[in-house]
């Protein structure tokens, strides 16, 4: 296979992904009350995933806790009625976005179509 062949299929690789996150959402669905992985020491690898519709987004929620105390996390799909008034909720738009580094979903997409285009 001759180097252009494989710069074709790491374009054709962005562009799929990239069509693939404008149809759905994938988000973290967890709650540090059952799973230790969830909270404040986040570990993706270890938590469920789950597909929402791109107009709700994900969510990582604090619970607020009468008293102090450590405040339990959950994530997942976003709905308009979840979040109170004491709770500090994080919305965004993007896949798997609700973990504790966003960032890296659009940083590989980046170094991928650097790859590709030299």
């Amino acid at each position: 296979m001759c180097p252009i062949d494989i710069k074709l299929l790491y374009f054709l690789f962005l562009i799929i992904n990239l069509l693939h996150q404008g149809v759905s959402l994938m988000c973290y669905n967890c709650s540090s009350l059952d799973n230790i992985n969830c909270g404040k020491h986040f570990h993706g690898r270890a938590v469920n995933q789950t597909e929402c519709d791109k107009s709700q987004g994900c969510v990582e929620k604090k619970h607020s806790v009468i008293g102090g105390g450590a405040e339990p996390t959950s994530r997942g799909c976003y709905n308009a009625t979840m979040c109170g008034p004491n709770d500090v909720c994080i919305v965004c738009k993007r896949s798997l976005c609700n973990s504790s580094l966003n960032s890296l979903p659009s940083f590989t997409a980046i170094l991928i179509c650097m790859y590709s285009l030299f």
